[in-house]
């Protein structure tokens, strides 16, 4: 590279070496004719071409520079792919209650509404019984929902309401008089004279009493008045009672 610098500037140094010795030598004696001269310099030369790269410098690290500006924000970049379900949160409270649904079709036809049923008629094994004590219409005829008890021979109301209580006695022998009790009160009685006939007869009574859950009622005979009678398959004598309304 510095050959080459040599040989472009090597002319212009020719050149200022003759004009300094010709300046020099000017009180001389002129040269005679035939001598040389020297001319006007030349044009400089063309540049030369360029050299090779220098070694590389240094490898070692400078200082670290301080921390930049924020960037231009970027873009909008590409949704990702979908990520697995979350876990289940917790439940949320109660929401408010909505407004009323549309009208629902007609349904089937109902049955009948249940209605309060007591019934029951008994009569009795044996003839005479002891006064003073609740008549034991032993032989129960009908008692589907169990609210006379033949043990006791009392009937316990189930249902409120209305009801009708009737009883047919036979006498033989002796007067009869039949007490219908209310819970211990008489209500009413029915009485025959048959002491001296000797034939049997009958006689019928009853009344409607109005009770609530739990009274009890049934028939009593009264002292020496007992002369109710009973022939087996012949002549009976039955206690009825049944609900006629429920409150």
């Amino acid at each position: 590279a510095m050959l080459a610098m040599f040989l472009r500037l090597f002319p212009l140094l020719a050149s200022l070496l003759v004009v300094a010795l010709a300046e020099s030598g000017g009180s001389r004696t002129p040269e005679p004719p035939g001598s040389c001269v020297a001319g006007i310099p030349g044009i400089p030369g063309h540049h030369g071409a360029p050299g090779r790269d220098g070694r590389d410098g240094e490898k070692d690290s400078g200082v670290t520079g301080s921390k930049g500006e924020p960037g231009v924000h970027g873009s909008k970049g590409e949704a990702g792919e979908r990520g697995a379900p979350g876990k289940l949160g917790p439940s949320g409270g109660a929401g408010p209650i909505g407004p009323p649904g549309p009208r629902g079709s007609k349904g089937d036809e109902g049955g009948s509404p249940a209605v309060p049923k007591s019934a029951f008629t008994a009569k009795i094994s044996s003839s005479n019984p002891p006064a003073g004590s609740p008549i034991k219409f032993d032989v129960v005829i009908s008692n589907d929902q169990g609210h006379y008890d033949p043990l006791s021979g009392k009937f316990t109301c189930v249902h409120p309401g209305l009801y009708y209580f009737v009883m047919h006695a036979h006498v033989y022998k002796h007067d009869l008089c039949v007490a219908l009790i209310k819970d211990g009160n008489r209500v009413v009685s029915f009485c025959s004279n048959n002491i001296e006939n000797k034939y049997a007869n009958a006689i019928s009574g009853g009344s409607v009493l109005s009770l609530k859950a739990g009274d009890k009622v049934w028939l009593q005979v009264a002292d020496a008045y007992n002369g109710m009678f009973s022939q087996a398959g012949y002549r009976d004598s039955s206690f009825t009672g049944f609900l006629l309304f429920s409150d």
